[in-house]
């Protein structure tokens, strides 16, 4: 039967049938795949440091700077704006300072400049999203008697919500007595953008909007500006005013997209919001070496892992037996890298659109393939973070190999069924208790002003503290305090203590199941146990003096010399008398052996007995080795040669 090759056994036996998942080597193998995916990562969202000062900067200069003393009694940030007053303060207060006076587009100086090296490239898109009005006594727009009839004749219609159903998408609005120059601003435009616009209230304003362009050389967006504000730009049916830019540092090489936003909530409010990312571009990365070689490397261990995964399906024909959850999970994982690396493809296309479209000075459709551009970089970035979290909880997988790793494991699992269990009434009851909260302070703390809020609050604060105890008591001195100590007295006492005990139990019964297995298979102990050896080996060699090093050397040497003597010896065939000669000395060698016994055993009562059994073995070997016609051996051991008589009829 011929003998399977070693390499087409062990490839059988890893992709086809997957008998080896489990083995100390494909552990090491999946580790190196893990450290691949995070070198990809990391090179991913090179160059990290300059990224996050390039952003700071911008947010410092912008949504950080204070509003003009003249402007506000108090200090204010972008982030403190709560109505239509405080927009128009920061838009013709710390935004409009980054245009220059001048008008020549050839001076570097005339163009808009956020922060040092920091330029705009493309003008700024400035857009509003409008709601259609609805008349009084129509629809929803019906008011309560009890209002007066006064303040009803007051009115004639009504701005509801943002709802893509009612979007305003009328030619213009209010462009009854506005300025040429500022007409644009008014005029819907014609064609639906290529992006969404999206905020913290509302995440998708869809893509229909009243847009205009504001110039990125010279004082022209900040004269703009006032006379929005001055022909009542903003009015009741705005719902949200977007301001779409890209600006760009040489000295890093690192684009970034900017938005700026105001929501204008059906309620009053006015919500403040910005995003920011940075992206590269594709004809002129940083690192584009390293990255490249992250790429490569990163895409090789996923083939590597695909076939693999592949060919062990074939192999059992897809069974549903084998269709594990970590089977599944992988499957997916790898789909998902697929779709990475058709998003790098897909980034680099975006680019050449831009680039199209910058050549026929296309605002609208560079903006829009930037914005993909950036959308695409962030996905990337998601996804990735992701696969990193997936394939490093993948090796809990391997570690099953051995009981010492896979302590963890073996705990979660123990202490799962009643965990599980436990969950359920938790989850009720945090539940219970985010729905009271939100009943009852759901109009008066923000932390509670919506289930969906009320229930991370209550979740978070498992784990983390949150100040409410002072809003808690301003709103209600005996319904706050008794909802919030009840809820702590539940959470920190009777939950957390419960899931330690589950857990130490848990543990407790692992760690006796570990001490009656065996450690003769476990590939760690093996592991442990074959490196002391060679550390002792290597211990004891270097432990050695210099004398004693020589000595050793000397007698290695000697032992050599000496099984070169032998081998010659053997080569060439003993003579007649030589092989009689290494039986005696064989017979002596046991003499010897012998001998060392019973000097060792000196003082027992049996020591004549001793001295019998030495002669027996000496006699027996004496017989068994030497022929009639060979020499005697002498009790030194000595062969004696014979004197050889001559019969009378031989001549001297």
């Amino acid at each position: 039967m011929n003998k399977e090759p070693y390499f087409k056994k062990k490839c059988r036996r890893w992709c086809i049938t997957g008998e080896e998942e489990t083995s100390l080597f494909n552990l090491f193998f999946y580790v190196l795949f893990i450290a691949s995916t995070f070198y990809f990562a990391i090179m991913q969202k090179q160059p990290s440091p300059d990224s996050f000062y390039f952003t700071s900067a911008i947010v410092d200069h912008i949504i950080d700077a204070e509003f003009y003393p003249s402007d506000s009694h108090v200090l204010k940030t972008f982030r403190d704006i709560k109505e239509t007053a405080d927009v128009w303060k920061f838009l013709n207060g710390p935004f409009s300072k980054i245009f220059k006076d001048c008008k020549n587009a050839t001076l570097l100086n005339c163009h808009a400049q956020i922060q040092t090296n920091t330029y705009l490239i493309d003008p700024i898109i400035l857009t509003q999203v409008r709601v259609k009005s609805t008349p009084i006594n129509t629809g929803r727009c019906v008011f309560p008697k009890i209002v007066g009839k006064d303040f009803i004749d007051a009115n004639s219609e009504c701005f509801f919500e943002y709802d893509p159903d009612d979007v305003d998408d009328r030619p213009t609005f209010n462009a009854s007595a506005v300025p040429a120059d500022i007409l644009d601003c008014y005029t819907l435009k014609p064609s639906s953008f290529g992006h969404s616009w999206g905020g913290y209230f509302n995440l998708d304003y869809g893509h229909v909007g009243y847009a205009c362009l504001g110039d990125k050389v010279g004082p022209r967006f900040r004269e703009k500006l006032l006379q929005l504000k001055e022909h009542r730009w903003v009015d009741a049916g705005t719902r949200a005013i977007y301001m779409d830019m890209t600006v760009f540092n040489p000295t890093v090489r690192l684009f970034l997209t900017l938005n700026i936003g105001f929501e204008y909530l059906a309620a009053g409010s006015v919500m403040p919001y910005f995003s920011t990312n940075v992206f590269q571009s594709t004809e002129t990365p940083r690192n584009q070496t390293s990255r490249m070689f992250a790429f490569v490397l990163f895409y090789i261990f996923v083939s590597c892992y695909s076939i693999k995964s592949f060919l062990n399906c074939y192999g059992q024909q897809c069974r549903v037996s084998t269709c594990s959850f970590c089977k599944i999970t992988d499957s997916l994982t790898y789909m998902m890298r697929i779709v990475i690396a058709m998003l790098f493809i897909s980034q680099s296309v975006h680019e050449d659109l831009a680039l199209q479209a910058s050549n026929k000075s296309d605002i609208y459709a560079k903006r829009t393939a930037m914005q993909s551009m950036s959308d695409i970089d962030d996905i990337i970035d998601y996804m990735l973070a992701l696969d990193v979290i997936v394939t490093t909880g993948k090796i809990f997988q391997y570690l099953m190999i051995s009981k010492k790793l896979s302590v963890i494991i073996r705990t979660m699992d123990r202490a799962s069924p009643q965990l599980g269990f436990s969950l359920v009434t938790v989850v009720t009851i945090v539940i219970g208790y985010a729905i009271a909260f939100h009943v009852a302070f759901g109009s008066k703390i923000q932390q509670f002003r919506s289930f969906g809020h009320a229930f991370m609050t209550c979740f978070t604060s498992m784990f983390v503290d949150l100040e409410l105890r002072a809003e808690l008591w301003y709103s209600n001195r005996i319904l706050g305090p008794f909802l919030l100590i009840s809820y702590l007295v539940f959470t920190s006492f009777i939950v957390m203590s419960l899931v330690l005990a589950i857990m130490d139990s848990a543990f407790n019964e692992v760690r006796l199941e570990m001490l009656s297995e065996s450690d003769e298979k476990d590939p760690v102990y093996i592991f442990q146990e074959n490196f002391r050896k060679s550390r002792r080996k290597f211990t004891r060699a270097v432990s050695f003096s210099s004398a004693e090093m020589l000595d050793w050397q000397d007698s290695e040497m000697q032992k050599k010399r000496d099984l070169a003597k032998a081998k010659k010896r053997k080569n060439k065939g003993l003579r007649k008398w030589a092989g009689k000669e290494g039986m005696a000395l064989k017979a002596l060698a046991i003499k010897e052996r012998l001998a060392s016994r019973v000097e060792k055993e000196k003082g027992d009562k049996n020591h004549a007995k001793m001295e019998q059994q030495l002669e027996n073995p000496l006699r027996k070997a004496k017989s068994c080795f030497l022929l009639p016609n060979q020499p005697k051996i002498d009790k030194t051991g000595t062969p004696q040669r014979q004197s050889v008589k001559k019969s009378s009829s031989q001549s001297i």
